[in-house]
């Protein structure tokens, strides 16, 4: 029994590192890589959460819940956070033919909203982000 929960563990956290590397990659994103780091996240998504930018943009919001519901709450905050990212970093404005930038801000919302109705703990950042991101319509 205690194998498996180190198991779990394990996997839990490497789950948020890599998540909060995809965070760190897209802050640090060069000017002229923004096609890159895009690239990198959407193999990075594709492979954890079978989805990437162009999907989660074309995708309806309760198929988008449905398919995340099985996450924990730490790694959709993470998820919500590289969405986040992503739209916010000017550099990637110009990469509108790998995903709808307004509509990703939407689904972010959508996230984000799905992340406090099922928390029972409140969360300023994830407030901020929200008003942000609402702000940005």
């Amino acid at each position: 029994m205690g194998i498996e929960k180190d198991f779990i563990k394990r996997d839990f956290e490497k789950l948020s590192l890599f998540l909060t590397g995809l965070i760190d990659a897209t802050k640090a994103t060069e000017p002229n890589e923004g096609q890159k780091t895009i690239d990198e996240v959407n193999d990075a998504l594709k492979e954890v959460f079978n989805l990437n930018l162009q999907e989660i943009s074309t995708i309806n919001d309760h198929e988008f819940i449905t398919k995340l519901s099985t996450y924990d709450e730490v790694h959709l905050e993470k998820l919500a956070t590289l969405l986040y990212e992503i739209i916010q970093n000017p550099d990637f404005t110009m990469l509108s033919q790998d995903f709808d930038k307004n509509i990703l801000n939407k689904k972010a919302i959508v996230l984000l909203n799905y992340i406090d109705s099922t928390s029972t703990t409140f969360s300023l950042r994830r407030m901020q982000f929200k008003n942000t991101l609402e702000n940005n319509n």
